[in-house]
């Protein structure tokens, strides 16, 4: 070979990782040959050897010339250089061997010293570029399969191959050098057997991980630790967290991911900083996941980006409250946000939607208001820039307004429970726009304001299915507070700032709201400053005290902040908790600089006459019948869960005396459950009706279908799906109920609207 000056140094190198199979096989042919009498042919071989061996050599030269530390291929310039300097060497002695007719002893220095060497540079220099291509191609088409959100994180990604470096170990295994964004390079395993080093990294975990179900990797890196891993732990399920896209595409080259990841312990890989498909993994980890877990790092991502690090495990222990939470809220409040997503209905067929505002408010601030104790030593100020800027009271905060005589542009609302009901009979709305969800407890939109509208959230299933949402209705996030909606409506209206006060986010002066707010006891204020034993940092950078509860609300506002990174956030909170992605400043000073922006009292009034409009004829119609045919729907849902039930109920018998009836029946029951979780009775009311009873039911379900027992497969489909199967069917009366009164007052507002030609909704 030889080194062609039209090729780039990385063509010359690949013809090299193809030229030294080659050379190495001829070496060895060679060495053969002078351990015997010499003849013509051999020496026209041995010849042939030496020059491939010097087109080698300067081929090297000139690549070691033109390499930099910083290019691609520039890890290999310390090692070209100390590979020509040895076979320089080497090559010397050979010759001298042989002009001296010491063929055998040349033999052994081509055998045992020259081979040896150019076996070392192969290693060295790695496989050839189409061999990691075809790899990589392949692993893509298993993620695609197997792992499709990784797939959808990576596939559009082209790989970073200055900073994220394949190089090879001293035993042949691939290893990675990766230069992180502060420059300080690292190898992400042993230079010498990443093997070895992984293998000590599992003993030294064993007490950590022996006895539990569930272990979630943080890093997946070449795949090395987490190869170990399973074969000392064969039966725990793993769930794989690996931060960076660029590793997974270097790994891709490198390692068959279907040779480690096609195991029924692998229930989940996702990849990349994206903070949904990272919740998701928690969220399924923690849906189906039975028994202890434990979360492992793998040790050198401290190195890369301890920050990543951090964020995923806050990120993990935020998951963990906020499902505990979820599943708590749905099992308390699951039955009450179904009855107002039902009972909403009447007044959503009648009321429009957000969506002809969107922008309406271009440029102008707004200020959303929330109910803190820090909401007192504004309120004057306040009551001064409602002149100028659009004031949004984030639910009952609408009560210490008005209280203080101050009435909101506009008041936003979704709190499902009662008490928030009561609040809004407690203040004068009739005048003054509402924007609700849904969920929002119905009484709060009875006889309150006069001027509704509505926007949906993406976790009411029910509505989405009742107004049958379509392409263009708006939809916003689900948050923890009304205050995250206030954001969205703020943020869709077109707002170029947003300010907040009153929004402390923390129990500060053992205070929970400014005065005006009747709808919290004494009692239920004193049993949640029992529970505030939490620190969260403030403003004035000392410590307010908070709950859980109350942490998570401030992430999860943090959260939806920053979908709007075009938008300044202001908090003016005296003495609240410090809020990511906003910056502080006084009341005063907020007035003082918005003092030549004008917002007439009726602004939203003006603007929702202006630009809102009800859904066309047709979509009301649609919505009432559909709504109208959801009790004979459940009449047949009723029907499919009776037939399980009395199925259900003699398989412990039929297991026992009559197998392959037991057999027929269960297969049977399949059928049938396969039907009803697919029905729209199912999706749309009982998953959240029985949100914890099904959560419980997928996580036991692969019990059931894993037994091979008839007596004890019986036996647990009577307990498992058994159990579910009865809680659905005692809770249908309720859904009927709620049916019927549903059609009810959809009738009626209907009836109250058009007067005589009501029957026309029957």
């Amino acid at each position: 070979m030889s080194a062609n000056s039209t090729l780039s140094i990385d063509e010359i190198l690949e013809d090299v990782k193809a030229f030294l199979p080659r050379l190495i096989e001829a070496c060895e042919s060679v060495a053969e040959l002078l351990y015997k009498p010499m003849h013509d042919e051999a020496w026209a071989i041995f010849g042939e050897l030496v020059q491939g061996m010097d087109d080698l050599y300067r081929t090297l030269n000139t690549v070691n010339g033109g390499l930099m530390a910083e290019d691609t291929n520039g890890l290999f310039k310390p090692v070209i250089e100390d590979f020509l300097a040895d076979m320089a060497k080497k090559f010397a002695e050979m010759n001298r061997l042989m002009d001296e007719e010491e063929y055998a002893v040349a033999g052994d220095c081509i055998h045992y010293e020259l081979t040896a060497l150019f076996s070392e540079l192969s290693i060295a220099l790695g496989e050839e570029a189409a061999v990691r291509r075809n790899r990589l191609d392949a692993n893509l088409a298993y993620l695609k399969e197997h792992f499709p959100r990784a797939y959808e994180q990576i596939q559009a990604l082209s790989r970073d191959t200055k900073r994220y470096r394949i190089v090879t170990a001293k035993n042949g295994s691939p290893n990675l050098h990766i230069t992180p964004a502060d420059g300080k390079a690292v190898y992400l395993y042993s230079r010498y057997e990443p093997e070895h080093e992984a293998v000590r990294w599992v003993e030294s975990i064993t007490d950590e991980v022996s006895g539990k179900e569930n272990v979630m990797f943080y890093g997946f890196g070449l795949g090395y630790h987490l190869f170990k891993f399973v074969e000392s732990f064969p039966a725990s399920h793993l769930h794989v967290y690996e931060p960076d896209p660029q590793i997974l595409l270097a790994a891709m080259e490198v390692i068959d991911l279907a040779e480690l990841f096609d195991r029924p312990q692998m229930k989940d890989f996702v990849v990349g900083e994206n903070k949904d498909h990272r919740d998701g993994l928690f969220y399924r980890l923690l849906k189906y996941g039975k028994g202890e877990t434990a979360t492992i790092p793998v040790p050198v991502y401290d190195k890369l980006s301890a920050q990543w690090k951090q964020v995923f495990f806050e990120d993990a222990k935020n998951a963990i409250y906020n499902y505990v939470s979820s599943e708590n809220m749905y099992e308390k409040f699951g039955l009450e946000w179904t009855r107002n997503s039902l009972y909403n209905m009447a007044l959503n067929v009648t009321t429009p939607p957000i969506g002809g505002l969107r922008g309406k408010a271009d440029g102008l601030p707004a200020v959303i208001v929330g109910a803190g104790p820090s909401l007192e030593a504004d309120i004057e100020l306040l009551r001064e820039l409602k002149r100028h800027a659009v004031i949004i009271a984030a639910g009952t905060a609408v009560q210490s307004l008005q209280h203080h005589g101050i009435d909101p542009h506009l008041v936003v609302s979704f709190d499902g429970g009662a008490p928030n009901g009561y609040v809004f009979k407690t203040v004068d709305i009739k005048e003054i726009p509402l924007l609700y969800a849904p969920q929002v407890h119905h009484e709060v939109l009875e006889d309150t304001s006069d001027k509704l509208f509505h926007v949906f959230l993406n976790t009411d299933v029910t509505t989405m299915y009742l107004v049958g949402l379509k392409e263009g209705d708006t939809v916003f996030k689900s948050t923890h507070s009304v205050t995250g909606t206030a954001i969205q409506a703020a943020a869709f209206l077109g707002c170029s700032e947003i300010i907040f006060t009153g929004q402390d986010l923390s129990y500060p002066a053992e205070r929970l709201y400014a005065g005006g707010a009747k709808h919290v006891s004494d009692e239920h204020t004193a049993s949640i400053l029992s529970r505030a034993v939490l620190q969260v940092e403030n403003v004035n950078g000392s410590y307010n005290r908070t709950t859980d509860s109350m942490r998570l609300t401030l992430v999860d506002i943090e959260e939806i902040i920053s979908m709007y990174p075009e938008i300044r956030f202001v908090n003016t909170s005296r003495t609240g908790a410090k809020i990511k992605h906003t910056v502080w400043q006084p009341m005063d000073d907020v007035l003082a600089r918005l003092k030549d922006v004008h917002v007439e009292p009726d602004y939203m009034s003006a603007i929702m006459a202006s630009h809102l409009a009800p859904y066309s004829e047709a979509r009301i119609q649609e919505m009432i019948e559909r709504v109208f045919s959801l009790p004979e729907q459940l009449a047949e849902f009723e029907d499919k869960i009776k037939r399980i039930k009395r199925m259900m109920e003699k398989l412990p018998e039929l297991s026992r005396k009559k197998p392959d009836k037991c057999i027929s029946a269960m297969v049977d029951i399949e059928e049938n459950w396969g039907v009803a979780v697919k029905s729209l009775m199912f999706n749309t009311f009982f998953l959240t009706l029985l949100k914890k009873e099904i959560s419980h039911f997928d996580r036991e379900l692969p019990e059931v279908a894993g037994e091979t027992n008839l007596i004890k497969k019986a036996t647990l489909f009577v307990e498992i799906v058994g159990t579910l199967v009865n809680a659905l069917y005692d809770k249908i009366p309720t859904v009927k109920d709620m049916l019927n009164e549903t059609v009810r007052r959809i009738r009626l507002r209907m009836g109250h609207i058009e007067g005589e030609q009501s029957h026309v909704w029957e």
